[in-house]
């Protein structure tokens, strides 16, 4: 019983600890990088030549 419920408390931990994680973290990472990687990138590169351009 004792064994039982350590590994029960461990697997509690490791599911609550990855939960709290992917939820918070992933999220707001992917947002961040997808949002700026995809608004940085065009404009950088699509701006500067149009304005060597002319």
């Amino acid at each position: 019983t004792e064994i039982e419920r350590r590994v029960e408390n461990i697997n509690n931990k490791k599911k609550k600890k990855i939960k709290t994680k992917t939820v918070t973290q992933r999220p707001t990472i992917k947002k961040d990088q997808t949002h700026n990687k995809k608004k940085a990138a065009p404009t950088a590169n699509d701006r500067p030549p149009q304005t060597n351009e002319f």
